[in-house]
């Protein structure tokens, strides 16, 4: 028996918990929700769900706490238990899962995809290292390549082959954050996500990462996965026009921003000890601009898998 208190407002609860979504993008990936304001306010609206739940569940097991992975994998426990809850009753309590499981049920995005995101965050905390790229991509997979297939539920498509694009843009933005990342992945976590035998071949050692010597071996490795992740956001680009035309734009400024780092990598000969490689607001700006002026407008009542987009309540839209 379902009890309602006399002050319960669930789109007031909504309109706050999706206010809440858009401030945990705006915070935590300023390009991406830069990006977004090539889409339609009603499809922005959706993105930003969808990436405050993937955000919220990263950053159990990636923000620096004094917790230990026992009380982390307890918490992530809790987390799973709550989203299968959520897709039941269409709810929650939990702000950022209110709104995602919103999202997700129009949308029809099956639970096994949120699902695989927690599991690749668990194993996250549990592997130190990836002895081959087959299983570093199986954890790009789970992290990132979900979290595009859930991204074209939202969008829209127009060809199921879209799906495929999208999990190889994951992977691509993946790799681009662990070629990024690597002094910050070493100091604070003591993890190397660069397969151990790709360092192999080219003869680094985890000890040349702690040192942070920019190496001509550590050189010949960096260009190996550059070009490795580059080919990842080739494949990606054949799904873009796989996507309906209002979020076609975003995600296209989305994937050449993020492209970009490995860019600035190279420009600084790969030190990436130094300083964290990062793409300048301007030239974000650019991106967005040339992306909108080549990008075609979608026309009113534009489809979403073959049905037209609902109409959703003023009340909600207007948060």
């Amino acid at each position: 028996m379902t009890h309602i208190s006399p002050n319960s407002d669930r789109v007031q609860h909504l309109r706050l918990s999706l206010k809440w979504s858009r401030e945990m993008t705006k915070v935590f990936s300023k390009g991406f929700y830069l990006s977004t304001f090539l889409m339609p306010a009603r499809l922005r609206r959706d993105v930003f769900a969808l990436y405050g739940y993937c955000r919220y569940t990263d950053n159990i097991g990636d923000s620096p706490r004094e917790r230990s992975l026992e009380e982390v994998g307890f918490e992530l426990d809790h987390w799973r238990k709550e989203l299968k809850s959520a897709y039941k009753s269409g709810e929650s309590q939990n702000p950022i899962m209110n709104a995602f499981v919103h999202v997700a049920l129009e949308k029809e995005i099956p639970i096994e995809l949120p699902l695989e995101l927690i599991d690749g965050v668990q194993s996250d905390i549990q592997c130190d290292s990836y002895p081959d790229f087959n299983s570093l991509r199986k954890f790009c997979y789970q992290v990132a390549s979900v979290v595009g297939v859930m991204m074209t539920h939202v969008i829209g498509y127009r060809d199921r082959a879209a799906f495929q694009h999208a999990e190889s843009l994951g992977i691509a933005m993946q790799l681009t954050n662990i070629l990024r990342d690597v002094n910050e992945d070493w100091q604070l976590h003591r993890k190397i996500f660069i397969p151990v035998d790709d360092m192999a071949r080219f003869g680094v050692t985890s000890d040349d990462i702690a040192s942070g010597i920019v190496s001509e071996r550590f050189v010949s490795l960096m260009k190996f996965e550059i070009e490795r992740a580059r080919g990842y956001y080739q494949d990606a680009q054949r799904g873009i026009a796989l996507l309906s035309k209002r979020g076609r734009s975003s995600i296209t400024a989305a994937a050449e921003i993020y492209a970009s780092i490995l860019d600035e990598i190279e420009k600084r000969d790969y030190d990436v000890f130094s300083s964290r490689p990062v793409v300048s607001v301007p030239k974000k700006i650019a991106v967005m601009v040339r992306t909108r002026a080549l990008s075609p407008f979608p026309s009113k009542g534009e489809t979403h898998q073959g049905n037209l987009v609902p109409e959703r309540t003023k009340e909600i839209d207007a948060y």
